[in-house]
């Protein structure tokens, strides 16, 4: 996911791309009941035998479809919308930090819920701890420790040291 900005606005951003993983990323963004990909079948009912999933947008709080290739934005705010990619490319443009590979920006809500998306969809018994897992598919909200490491985790990536391409390019 990159950082795009408007005059003074920064917003989160992604393109819908027609894949799981595409779904998955978004859904993390914006909330598991804000996004969602529809089935090919339903496609011919749904008004717009184009689209490809369902997007509940802030706009009018109404559900929206959604064509391959719409760009999906998470304002700072929280206003949750989306764009056909031409009036994207006309509206924003990446945020760009001179002489810096990764963009510097603050910790963002959708950070923390990537994260917190990430630690509850881990395999844990992969790796001896099979208990955790039991707790995380049982027990979801007794689960508080999810968001501290959730927390720390996205304040380690923020504060880590932004790697110049004076570091690391030849």
């Amino acid at each position: 996911m990159t950082t795009y900005r408007l005059k003074s606005q920064t917003v989160d951003a992604i393109q819908w791309d027609g894949t799981p993983e595409a779904e998955t990323v978004i859904r993390s963004l914006v909330g598991r009941g804000q996004f969602y990909a529809l089935d090919p079948d339903d496609r011919a009912s749904c008004g717009d035998p184009e689209s490809t999933a369902d997007l509940l947008a802030s706009d009018h709080n109404a559900h929206e479809l959604v064509s391959t290739g719409a760009w999906i934005i998470l304002r700072s705010d929280g206003h949750i919308s989306q764009l056909d990619p031409d009036r994207f490319a006309e509206t924003y443009e990446p945020e760009v930090h001179p002489g810096c590979m990764v963009a510097p920006r603050m910790p963002h809500a959708a950070d923390q819920r990537i994260v917190e998306h990430a630690i509850r969809n881990f395999r844990f018994s992969s790796f001896g701890f099979g208990v955790v897992d039991t707790g995380l598919s049982d027990y979801p909200d007794e689960q508080k420790w999810v968001g501290v490491l959730a927390t720390m985790i996205v304040a380690a990536l923020t504060n880590a040291q932004t790697v110049t391409a004076s570091e690391e390019m030849p």
